[in-house]
């Protein structure tokens, strides 16, 4: 238990250092100001991964990611705060859009510039071809990271350590 702990303080200690670029955190914060604008309430980061972690899932014989489980989640928080915007990250394009056509007029996102010629290596575990550049994956998780609540999606070390980096409670559905 004790080795535990000593990786803990490390992992906290990691976090503490961890800063992002000025580029990337400008991006972010540019973001974040726009959901902020007029004071509108909680920020909640919303985080869907699908492409590779729906294959590995699978191949392990796991439930896959629900989009309605997450929905579900995001709807509570909604209810609880209705002043309260989102910002979506995710990996793939169909699953920004649906998030944009469910919460049209509360959500942002950051633009990213799609690789579709990846979509079908993207999907498969063994080959994880990106969909969006390193770049703009660090800064959808420096954008989370800053949200007061994180809702992600089960199974992906992206949304937990986005909650660590930020010290932000956050479910996984």
């Amino acid at each position: 238990m004790e080795a535990m702990h000593e990786f803990d303080l490390e992992i906290s200690s990691f976090l503490v250092d961890l800063v992002p670029t000025p580029r990337i955190r400008q991006r972010a914060e540019s973001i974040l100001d726009t959901l902020r604008e007029g004071d509108s309430g909680k920020v909640l980061g919303l985080h869907v991964r699908r492409t590779d972690l729906v294959s590995h899932l699978a191949a392990q014989g796991g439930h896959l990611p629900s989009d309605d489980a997450l929905f579900s989640r995001v709807d509570a928080f909604l209810r609880s705060n209705p002043d309260a915007t989102i910002f979506c990250s995710t990996d793939n394009p169909d699953s920004e859009n649906q998030v944009l056509r469910r919460y049209p007029s509360r959500v942002a996102h950051h633009q990213k510039h799609w690789i579709t010629d990846n979509l079908n290596d993207a999907l498969d575990v063994k080959v994880q071809a990106r969909l969006s550049t390193l770049e703009e994956s660090i800064v959808d998780l420096y954008c989370l990271s800053r949200c007061d609540f994180i809702v992600g999606t089960r199974g992906s070390s992206f949304s937990v350590f986005a909650a660590r980096w930020g010290g932000r409670p956050y479910v996984l559905a």
